[in-house]
């Protein structure tokens, strides 16, 4: 073959539109036919948004055959002393009455669940969409637990109070000083990495619910004494530990008065 080869480098620039065309070129059968670039516009909006930087329409989805699992990773790097590093950044609505951004998790059965940060700065779980102002506070606070009624079903009288009291002096004896392990994790490598203590290394006095398992919650085959401090229940048996406190030392005063007046005669 003659002549001075073209290379893609020697091709001149043009602008792409819509209307343009491309060749198909089949792996068994060769060039077969063309197709126009507007036959790729939902792709071009979407996908081609992500690489390019260019506005998204609607929502992407992506699949993966075979079974595998999907994931979108921004791999570690060295992006200089002090710095932060890959991050991921969700809009708002900026409706007058709009809501912040969210992040829908479906559930195991299917139901979804979603997660955002309200204006006061604190992450709150739902199942129902932050629109708008009210939306913004509705749900319940991460690390909280509802007290309202209206998600509560009422389950029978509590424990008598002598129960009650073993139970506390159960608690008191399950009270150690103690400072939480490294959070240990494995990189994107699948390399096993330990990571640093929690809260500084604080050295902390409180119950260990494998000792005291009525005042744990979150329970599982290998907790069955929980994994967290059940506050709610703590704070109910202190509430009524002090409120019969405050009925014997009444009681108490009344018979001391009685033999004052006693003595005084």
């Amino acid at each position: 073959m003659s002549g001075v080869p073209i290379t893609i480098a020697g091709l001149p620039t043009v602008a792409l539109a819509f209307t343009d065309q491309v060749p198909v070129w089949d792996q068994s059968a060769g060039l077969t036919g063309k197709f126009n670039f507007s036959a790729l516009e939902a792709l071009y909006t979407n996908t081609f948004a992500l690489l390019t930087g260019a506005a998204f329409s609607g929502q992407v989805s992506v699949s993966v055959a075979n079974n595998a699992v999907p994931g979108f990773l921004l791999l570690s790097g060295d992006y200089g002393a002090g710095s932060f590093g890959p991050f991921i950044t969700l809009g708002a609505n900026n409706n007058a009455d709009g809501g912040g951004a969210l992040i829908r998790f479906t559930r195991r059965g299917g139901a979804n669940a979603h997660v955002w940060v309200d204006a006061a700065l604190q992450v709150r779980v739902s199942t129902g969409l932050n629109g708008g102002a009210a939306g913004d506070v509705s749900g319940t606070v991460v690390g909280l637990q509802t007290s309202s009624l209206d998600q509560k079903d009422l389950a029978g009288d509590v424990i008598p109070l002598d129960e009650l009291l073993a139970a506390i002096a159960q608690g008191a004896e399950a009270v150690h000083r103690f400072a939480y392990k490294p959070m240990g994790g494995y990189d994107e490598f699948g390399n096993e990495v330990e990571g640093e203590r929690p809260y500084g290394g604080e050295i902390f006095e409180g119950v260990v619910v494998d000792y005291a398992p009525r005042y744990g919650t979150d329970r599982d085959q290998a907790h069955p004494g929980g994994k967290a401090l059940n506050s709610i229940t703590v704070t109910g048996d202190l509430l009524r530990a002090v409120a019969w406190l405050i009925e014997q030392n009444a009681e108490i005063l009344g018979r001391l008065a009685a033999l004052e007046e006693l003595g005084a005669t």
